[in-house]
């Protein structure tokens, strides 16, 4: 009796998601994402080159910035025959630091810690290729723009016998962003399906502004200020590839 049940439930469900409902669905995804940071990584290099000049020391900076996991979720809504409304949200971030280390079998303190994050909300439009609801596998190719803010924290510590170096900037920034991608979609039942999307996201969001402090004594010179108005040389752009996976939920929704 209780498997007659559960399978007229389940029939129900699967008539009503496929004949009725398959027009709202939302799906958390996960992925990577590249980013383009030559300018953000060389002024990384420039700064920490001079201080090694300065120090006499071989002072070494921390990974570059290129790429990290990102995530976010998605409201697609089926407009007509084989075109996919969608509202997204995305999420971007990355960390690169060094260690602390001895030089010489001196107690020399050097860390550098940086981090960018990334937002973004879009509107993009889906376009399948002879969308089928009852098509177990259905592919598509999109593009959208949205509005995208970054933001990057660093902290610089140096610190030996004779010079010290505490400096920290907190900067921000949002443009206007764009995007396209390519995806599949595959049905795993009426109400569930799995995505793969692959994609170029275009999101430069040039100079930075916000907070720079300034504590430091390198060879007899001391400097100590904050800077409220401060705006980085370096552009900090993130558009580069992504690659994602999501689980999709359709919704019931009645036209």
């Amino acid at each position: 009796m209780k498997k007659t049940i559960y399978s007229a439930l389940f029939l129900s469900i699967f008539y009503f998601c496929s004949s009725q409902a398959q027009m709202l669905s939302v799906k958390p995804y996960f992925g990577y994402a590249t980013v383009k940071m030559g300018e953000v990584n060389d002024d990384a290099k420039t700064r920490i080159k001079s201080l090694a000049e300065q120090t006499q020391q071989a002072l070494l900076p921390p990974d570059p910035l290129n790429g990290d996991y990102a995530w976010g979720f998605q409201v697609e809504y089926h407009l007509e025959e084989n075109y996919f409304l969608n509202v997204n949200s995305y999420y971007f971030r990355e960390k690169t630091a060094t260690d602390n280390f001895n030089l010489f079998d001196q107690p020399i303190e050097f860390d550098v810690n940086r981090r960018i994050e990334y937002f973004e909300i879009s509107i993009g439009i889906n376009y399948y290729f002879d969308y089928n609801s009852w098509r177990r596998v259905n592919t598509y190719f999109g593009a959208g723009g949205g509005l995208g803010l970054g933001w990057s924290k660093s902290n610089f510590k140096y610190n030996d016998s004779k010079n010290f170096v505490n400096n920290s900037g907190d900067v921000s920034s949002n443009a206007l962003t764009a995007y396209g991608c390519l995806g599949v979609r595959i049905r795993l039942f009426p109400f569930m399906f799995l995505t793969t999307e692959i994609g170029a996201h275009f999101a430069n969001l040039g100079q930075m502004t916000g907070q720079y402090r300034v504590d430091q004594r390198v060879n007899s010179e001391y400097l100590n200020y904050t800077n409220k108005d401060y705006t980085t040389a370096a552009a900090f752009n993130y558009s580069g590839y992504y690659i994602t996976v999501g689980t999709g939920f359709v919704i019931p929704f009645v036209k």
